[in-house]
């Protein structure tokens, strides 16, 4: 099973001790789902929760241990996540999106907005590696941005633009391998945060 686990926790708040583990197709990076872990004192609970894409490649049996497997019944693409309506995007919304994330219990009322955080943590992870300018434009504007009006015509028509950087992601990377990075509560952070261990900056092997 060929893809790429990526590990997130969070410092610094009491509140939130779940781990995210963000699965994408190592193939073409789209990112197939997450797993929720609810972390013990000391310890991440080797029990979890994959909430999948609909249309994901890779839906259950991820050759991980204690795993129950969720469907989130909609699908990945764009066109799923938002359809024709728009959602404003900053530093902190992305923070927020990630530990919505951690936070998530599959409720009504949680279902409602999980499209939308998904959408920002596709947008700072597989987005932003395959096209930097995302970065640098939202630490460039100190007010939420438009994600149609900045980004929807350049993330629609990424063609085989992704191509590099799935080669540097794919190149020495063997299946087992998780990457984590803590983040801390502070939002001006997220985004090189998330791009220094995308790039293999901190590897660690879970082994």
């Amino acid at each position: 099973m060929d893809i790429l686990l990526i590990g997130i926790q969070f410092q610094g708040l009491s509140s939130l001790r779940n781990t995210v583990e963000l699965v994408f197709d190592r193939s073409n990076l789209y990112l197939q789902g997450f797993i929720l872990r609810e972390s013990m004192v000391g310890k991440t609970n080797a029990y979890g929760t994959y909430y999948y894409f609909s249309d994901s490649t890779y839906r259950t049996n991820l050759g991980i241990n204690h795993l129950t497997n969720v469907n989130l019944n909609f699908g990945g693409s764009y066109t799923n996540l938002i359809a024709d309506g728009d959602i404003n995007i900053s530093s902190q919304s992305i923070f927020n999106s990630f530990r919505f994330l951690a936070s998530f219990n599959n409720s009504n009322q949680q279902r409602n907005n999980i499209s939308s955080n998904l959408m920002r943590v596709i947008l700072a992870t597989s987005e932003a590696l395959r096209f930097n300018n995302i970065i640098s434009t939202i630490q460039r504007n100190n007010n939420p941005i438009s994600w149609r009006s900045y980004f929807s015509n350049l993330l629609t028509n990424w063609g085989s633009l992704s191509q590099d950087i799935i080669r540097r992601i794919n190149n020495g990377i063997q299946h087992g391998i998780q990457f984590y990075d803590p983040i801390n509560d502070n939002s001006n952070r997220i985004c090189p945060t998330l791009m220094a261990f995308l790039l293999n900056v901190r590897i660690l092997n879970n082994k």
